[in-house]
């Protein structure tokens, strides 16, 4: 059953207070880990996401390589594993974060008053030259990509471009991805880029983009992401770990090694009914995915435990939570209480509801 706008607006990716779109911007929550051997899919910072099209392959991490003295602890490093020295036609590389359609309803898209976008971020390039950021118009097909220069390769540098405002199509009032940003890592080259403009042919959208993925040497870092309204980029809104955390956890949840999972009862003598529920409401019913059979076991009375035997336990998902239909290895005794957690080094439980 789909949610309601009710329940899907639980928590508002946009906290009190803070201007910045931007979720994760600081790279400081990464509950995902080091990710190998990755094409596409989200990296170990949270709510950022790899996508390709050809050969690339990278490993992304959590780094502790930062600017000097810009008080960020964190940023996300995406290492070329696997080069393309030559684009063929489609092919193509890039980090990017997306914004529900409910949370950019104050950006008046599809207006005469459409506001403008700044984005400024701190980025370590292995190449100098020209680097495109765009906002892709989710909803519409629309595109507005804005040139970047690198001028000294492998080192800091801090960016701030404007993206003027699409009048033409509002963005959708719901839970679903309306509005995403680009950082091209390659892209083939095909078309022309006219900087700053909304359109809708792909071909255009990075033309005159390095290629940082033709070396196994070749590393990409990105930290202190803002979006806020408006043609003046402020300081970085620094915010605590736990408010970007809940934000997080909106849309990716994990449990790991020895982790109280939830508790139930003993249904029959090998089968267990329990409760798992979740640290937030989510944006919607999550996909559940655990690290295989005997991912868990269950407190059957003092220290007595009993081997969870079955990886896809999960019924009745909702976004606050899942029931758990658990084949254990062992008898119980029916009707008596039971306690579930993860097991030992490498157990994990996902709930990823992201965009």
């Amino acid at each position: 059953m789909p949610l309601t706008k009710l329940q899907s607006r639980g928590t508002l990716n946009i906290g009190a207070g803070s201007s910045n779109i931007i979720i994760n911007g600081a790279m400081t929550v990464s509950q995902r880990g080091t990710q190998t051997n990755q094409t596409s899919g989200y990296t170990a910072c949270d709510r950022w996401q790899f996508a390709e099209n050809g050969s690339v392959v990278v490993t992304t991490s959590q780094s502790t390589d930062v600017p000097s003295g810009q008080g960020f602890a964190n940023s996300l490093k995406i290492d070329v594993t696997t080069a393309s020295g030559t684009p063929s036609s489609g092919n193509y590389a890039l980090v990017r974060t997306k914004f529900e359609g409910q949370d950019l309803q104050h950006l008046l898209y599809g207006t005469s008053n459409a506001k403008s976008l700044t984005l400024s971020f701190w980025v370590k390039s292995p190449k100098t030259g020209t680097h495109i950021v765009q906002l892709t118009h989710s909803d519409a097909g629309y595109y507005n990509s804005i040139i970047y220069t690198i001028n000294s390769a492998n080192t800091w540098e801090h960016k701030k471009v404007t993206f003027v405002g699409y009048q033409t199509t509002g963005f959708d009032d719901d839970i679903n991805n309306s509005l995403q940003v680009y950082w091209w890592l390659m892209k083939y080259d095909e078309g022309t880029l006219t900087e700053n403009t909304w359109h809708n042919t792909s071909a255009n959208q990075a033309s005159g983009q390095v290629n940082t993925m033709d070396n196994t040497s070749n590393n990409f870092y990105l930290t202190g992401v803002q979006l806020e309204v408006g043609s003046q980029n402020s300081d970085f809104q620094n915010e605590d770990f736990g408010t970007t955390l809940k934000k997080c956890q909106r849309y990716f949840q994990s449990w790991g090694s020895v982790q109280s999972v939830g508790s139930g009862v003993w249904y029959n003598s090998t089968q267990i009914i329990a409760h798992m529920p979740f640290f937030g409401i989510m944006r919607d019913a999550p996909t559940m995915t655990t690290s295989g059979n005997n991912f868990a076991k269950v407190y059957k009375g003092g220290s007595t435990t009993r081997q969870v035997d079955d990886s896809t336990p999960f019924d009745l998902i909702k976004s606050t939570g899942s029931r758990l239909n658990l084949g254990v290895s062992s008898s119980g005794t029916d009707g008596q209480g039971a306690m579930v957690q993860t097991e030992g080094s490498g157990a994990y439980i996902f709930a990823d509801a992201d965009l």
